[in-house]
């Protein structure tokens, strides 16, 4: 006798797992693997490869503190925020470097080139 196959489960949409996160640890962790391609990618076009992962990690780590205070009312809600959270933090990345490049010009510091080791430009700029 054939067997009917099975049908597949639907997946809950991502303001119910937004909702069942609260309580649910493995339903955050559903909604970052949904969505962490595509908030690293949008860090990624900001602030370059260097930091955006340690900015995608800092973006679903604020996530997961402020998933208690923030009800969506849409799925399209859940990935805004996500994205509006990795924005943010990816815009004060940048202007904390302008300030701290601005500054190492004031003093005559040494820039440090993209790649190079930064402790070999620290001890260059002391010299």
């Amino acid at each position: 006798m054939p067997s009917e196959a099975a049908t597949p489960p639907s997946r809950p949409g991502d303001a119910a797992l937004w909702r069942a996160a609260r309580s649910d640890p493995d339903a955050f962790g559903e909604l970052c693997e949904r969505h962490i391609a595509a908030v690293h990618g949008a860090i990624r076009r900001r602030v370059g490869d260097a930091v955006a992962g340690d900015l995608t990690a800092e973006t679903f780590a604020q996530a997961w503190r402020g998933r208690r205070r923030f009800t969506p009312g849409s799925d399209d809600e859940v990935i805004a925020w996500l994205h509006g959270i990795g924005r943010n933090l990816a815009l004060a990345y940048l202007r904390t470097e302008r300030v701290e490049t601005r500054a190492r010009r004031r003093l005559g510091m040494q820039l440090a080139v993209p790649g190079e080791d930064a402790y070999a430009a620290l001890d260059a700029s002391l010299d």
